[in-house]
């Protein structure tokens, strides 16, 4: 199937993965540049779009997500912590 190919693309990424949750067809990973608009900040692209991926994993952290990049070889990965501050709308997640 085609969840047993992601998955296991994804674990030659990382071995602990043994899950995949959820997934998203095309996301653009955005970060906040305080210098950007004069010093009044803006968000910028990260040069990170492609599919995102919500996994499982078998040791600690046991939850995260990765965007395979089709813009370049890094893939965006992200180990969800129990610190970690989440806000969503309709369109949008945003985190630190």
């Amino acid at each position: 199937t085609k969840t047993a190919v992601n998955l296991s693309v994804l674990q030659r990424h990382d071995r602990s993965i043994v899950r995949l949750l959820d997934q998203s067809s095309h996301v653009v990973i955005y970060y906040f540049d305080l210098h950007a608009n004069q010093g009044q900040g803006g968000w910028a692209k990260k040069g990170v779009e492609g599919t995102l991926f919500l996994f499982q994993r078998n040791t600690p952290p046991y939850y995260g997500f990765v965007v395979m990049n089709r813009l370049a070889l890094d893939n965006f990965f992200v180990f969800l912590q129990p610190t970690m501050e989440v806000q969503s709308t309709s369109e949008y997640i945003i985190f630190r």
